[in-house]
């Protein structure tokens, strides 16, 4: 018998002309679901490690999957002229092994369908320059950056839907691939500038999202960084989020509430909230219909990275926003310390004392 051993699964053969003539018509293995297939020499089958039957055990450097061809009979039976088979296959596979691993860091377009417009994909890319003429070649992630350096930023979408726009509702760093961790920057809040380094780049394309900023290393022992921006597709001229453009609120100072009017023509102005889109809403896939209009669409995230960042300098304007932000952070917390000391000794009554 010829056994090859994969790494997700088990190939044997078994030869049908030996000194015991087999037949696959009465053979199984482990699991009497599986049974086992002829090219006319041989009997084959082609299991899992983790199914058929196969047993697992660990004799401390190996890891040993095992599997059995049985004969099998017709459950009614009373005698059978079939040679009984019983015949016990394994593979050994070593616990610890050096692994060379080869991987492209750099994230594909991501595609999204909703009612109204239809299939679409988003593309986050890094540029060479504020000309945004040539994208930083995929194979070169993760990207290196040195502190203080422009990066030139591009979020485009590829829709089939005629006359929208694209917008950026936030867009936030973080030291690892989870855009939710605990750990962020904001980039933009709001669709308002939320770093004093950040450049938006107005351009006549409404598919396109330009931007730049200043790269910065994360405080602490994180040596990469990764972006990612929450985007909304509308349709142009619509009262939409996109409309609304820079919303300053909740996290984004006065002085950084930039307006940010990207493409669209539409002065920035607070207005109502902006209509979420219901599943009720019933559109041509490639057109909008003015009954039943779908302003946005709900909001996607789309990211890319991983970012290396060479250096610290003291005077970059990211770093020490980072910096004042981790002593706001701290002072505030030692000021909480101070004052729960402060009402401990003032609680504590002082002993009595007494002259004799």
């Amino acid at each position: 018998m010829e056994i090859i051993c994969l790494e997700d699964s088990i190939h044997i053969a078994l030869a049908k002309n030996g000194k015991i003539a087999l037949n696959e018509d009465y053979l199984q293995l482990s699991d009497p679901n599986c049974t086992l297939s002829s090219n006319g020499t041989h009997l084959l089958a082609n299991i899992t490690l983790t199914g058929c039957g196969t047993q697992i055990e660990d004799d401390g450097t190996h890891l040993i999957f095992k599997n059995m061809i049985l004969s099998t009979h017709e459950p009614r039976a009373v005698i059978v002229r079939e040679p009984y088979v019983d015949i016990e296959f394994l593979c050994k596979y070593p616990k610890r092994e050096n692994v060379t691993l080869g991987y492209i860091a750099h994230r594909p377009p991501v595609t999204f369908t909703q009612r109204g417009f239809g299939t679409f994909t988003y593309q986050f890319e890094f540029y060479e320059s504020g000309a945004f003429a040539q994208q930083k070649d995929p194979n070169s992630y993760p990207l290196e950056f040195d502190v203080g350096e422009m990066m030139y930023m591009q979020i485009e979408s590829i829709v089939d839907v005629p006359n929208t726009e694209l917008f950026a509702e936030t867009c936030r760093a973080t030291p690892t691939n989870n855009p939710h961790d605990r750990i962020s920057y904001p980039i933009i809040l709001n669709g308002c500038k939320a770093d004093e380094t950040v450049q938006i780049i107005m351009n006549s394309n409404h598919s396109k999202i330009q931007f730049a900023m200043e790269a910065f290393k994360f405080l602490g022992h994180h040596d990469q960084v990764f972006i990612t921006c929450s985007v909304v597709l509308c349709e142009v001229g619509s009262d939409s989020r996109c409309a609304q453009g820079c919303i300053p609120g909740h996290g984004v100072r006065k002085r950084e509430a930039t307006n940010i009017s990207y493409s669209s023509g539409h002065r920035i102005h607070k207005r109502d909230v902006p209509m979420e889109i219901s599943s009720h809403f019933v559109s041509h896939p490639h057109r909008l219909s003015k009954r039943d209009v779908l302003y946005q669409t709900s909001g996607h995230f789309v990211s890319q990275g991983p970012l290396r960042v060479r250096g610290q300098e003291a005077d970059s304007p990211v770093a020490n926003e980072l910096n004042r932000y981790l002593a706001f952070s701290v002072g505030c917390l030692l000021a909480a310390v101070a004052l729960v000391c402060a009402v401990i000794i003032y609680r504590t009554p002082r002993p009595n004392h007494e002259m004799v």
